[in-house]
């Protein structure tokens, strides 16, 4: 097996589970994720979207940002607050959209810096809050 990077995805992927004391084939049954799929992203042959990431890190028992390193984002802004809580959950930007209960089609203005209804920032200031709470 190729010696792979410390502080990769592929090598944060395979120190958990062996840390785990799981195979790549209890870690898919645990996960949902197939054992070819985690063996993928084990290797670095694959980037596993945001759900693989957030099913791996619940079979682990970790959270998510372990892998996404979320944590580490800033937060100077409003966009990138909710950036970081998105990353932070596994959320995709339609994902996010759907949870908060507003349009991509807005979201998507919204993170392109254009006008937007001021009721859009209620909503995303509102969701931050709740999941800080």
């Amino acid at each position: 097996m190729p010696v792979l990077e410390r502080g990769t995805l592929a090598y944060k992927i395979r120190e958990n589970r062996i840390n785990a004391g799981l195979t790549i084939k209890r870690l898919s049954e645990l996960s949902g994720i197939s054992a070819c799929s985690i063996g993928a992203a084990e290797h670095g042959k694959i980037i596993p979207n945001l759900g693989t990431i957030a099913a791996i890190a619940a079979a682990l028992n970790i959270p998510s940002y372990v892998f996404t390193e979320a944590d580490k984002m800033p937060e100077e802004t409003l966009l990138q607050r909710l950036d970081k809580a998105r990353v932070m959950r596994c959320l995709s930007w339609p994902a996010l959209a759907k949870d908060i209960g507003v349009d991509m089609a807005d979201l998507c203005k919204f993170k392109q810096g254009k006008k937007v209804w001021p009721a859009l920032i209620n909503y995303i200031i509102n969701w931050l809050d709740k999941q800080q709470a």
